[in-house]
């Protein structure tokens, strides 16, 4: 990025932020949060940040712009707004093992939404969306829409427990970590189809079959550059009854593509991805496990990798406002010794990357991240975390999120790979806003520094407002 560019980025940051925080401070209080269904919610205070959709799905939160109604009552319509100002810097970006050198992006999005509901039984919901983004010269496909339609999706109640959803939707949005979307991207994850689902006060079960749906730049422009995809599911998290604070969730995924997306392999990608987890919270303690597996073919290549997850937390003094925790990740990666296709692939473009900062995709490598927050006041949070690396084999290890390789195959040297740390302030003056500034410093170590990996310093911030 030239000092042109970062001039205007730095300018309209400042300009954004301005005005943003003199929104914030007029804002209503934190309100309690709604005992929603079973579902994972990270532990840390400083995890990856994962934009809450659930709002879309019919809670009344956040307040609308504007509310209507007609025919006594038994059509209600409300208007809404959401926008979201992202930026983040990072030098060198790929820790200097590709060619961009430092990259400072400004991501910036705005969302409007009409919410209607006829009688007690139907509902339906549009979202119109803008982004763009300043800082890298091609942009990324994601980054970038004149005008598209984001979500548009009819709600049929079938019974009290059964609801049918039909059109343009989220799927992922309150699954498990290893499902769940990426923070660093203007678009946000949606699906085109069917989606079947069955709540009762202890469990929520999900069937769907869906199309993942890419924005383009332009006007309501599709990207099919990943080609065709078929996806189909089924998921079921519950709450125990014999355990109290247990709850378990149990995600079946099948993907039928004509291209393989991830890694651009060759041939036709059929996938089935299966994970299981475990959260348990007690009044001071919270500690989730995730495993996974994928199996299928790639073009006339079997697909066999893994992938786990977990986090911990506990909380700390009378008031629990100081919270100690930490992950510990790992996902497989192909070797050299196998003819299988073993890397765990990101199931869908902008999932969620294992690492802490966003900065690569973890391929044969176990990652742990340690964390000490402090709650200075229900409004304010923050955070200090750790990040530390190992490959756990000597082949190729580590991706951008793209998915191309940092550290190649039999790269001498430790497999202690990678350390650094984070520091995060959050601050959230109400349900419909937040605030959030994090500053990382990732160093290559061992086979990783070696091979030319350098000092990663970035930076972080991330503005969110519903209205």
């Amino acid at each position: 990025m030239d000092s042109r560019q970062a001039r205007v980025s730095s300018c309209v940051i400042t300009a954004i932020l301005s005005l943003a925080v003199s929104r914030l401070a007029q804002a209503q209080p934190v309100a309690n949060a709604q005992d929603l269904p079973p579902n994972y919610q990270t532990s840390l205070r400083a995890d990856r940040w994962n934009e809450d959709w659930d709002w879309t799905s019919g809670h009344d939160n956040p307040p609308p712009l504007k509310s209507f109604s007609f025919a006594g009552g038994d059509i209600r319509a409300n208007l809404g707004a959401d926008m979201l100002v992202r930026y983040e810097a990072k030098d060198p970006f790929n820790f200097g093992v590709t060619p961009e050198g430092d990259l400072g992006l400004l991501l910036a999005r705005g969302l409007v939404h009409a919410n209607v509901r006829i009688g007690n039984d139907v509902r339906v919901f549009a979202e119109l969306g803008i982004w763009d983004q300043n800082g890298r010269e091609d942009g990324n496909i994601f980054d970038a829409a004149d005008l598209a339609l984001q979500r548009a999706f009819i709600d049929y109640k079938v019974s009290d427990n059964v609801q049918l959803r039909l059109g343009r939707q989220d799927i992922f949005d309150r699954s498990s970590r290893l499902l769940r979307a990426a923070d660093a991207l203007n678009y946000q994850q949606v699906f085109d189809g069917v989606n079947f689902q069955l709540t009762t006060p202890d469990s929520t079960t999900q069937v769907y079959l869906v199309e993942p749906f890419l924005p383009q730049d332009g006007y309501f422009e599709r990207f099919d550059g990943f080609g065709d995809a078929l996806w189909s599911g089924i998921s079921h998290q519950r709450k125990s009854t014999a355990i109290k604070g247990l709850s378990y969730g149990i995600y079946g995924l099948w993907q039928d593509r004509n291209r393989a997306a991830y890694l651009r392999l060759p041939g036709h990608d059929r996938r089935a991805t299966i994970i299981g987890r475990a959260t348990l919270k007690t009044d001071r303690t919270r500690t989730s496990v995730e495993l996974g597996q994928q199996i299928g073919k790639v073009g006339n290549t079997d697909i066999e990798a893994w992938a786990f997850a977990t986090d911990a937390s506990l909380a700390l003094g009378e008031s629990r406002d100081w919270q100690i925790g930490f992950r510990l990740d790992g996902a497989s990666g192909n070797r050299a010794t196998t003819s299988e296709d073993e890397t765990w692939a990101i199931v869908f473009p902008a999932m969620f990357y294992l690492g802490r900062s966003g900065t690569y995709q973890p391929t044969n490598a176990i990652g742990f991240f340690p964390e000490v927050s402090w709650k200075i006041n229900p409004k304010v949070t923050l955070s200090v975390t750790g990040e530390e690396v190992w490959r756990t084999t000597s082949d190729s290890a580590f991706a951008t999120p793209g998915g191309a390789p940092l550290l190649a195959s039999g790269a001498p040297g430790n497999n202690h790979i990678l350390a650094g740390g984070t520091f995060e302030m959050r601050w959230t003056p109400s349900t419909a806003h937040e605030l959030r500034a994090k500053f990382f410093r990732l160093q290559p170590k061992g086979a990783f520094q070696q091979a030319g990996g350098a000092s990663l310093k970035g930076i972080t911030i991330n503005l969110i407002s519903r209205f």
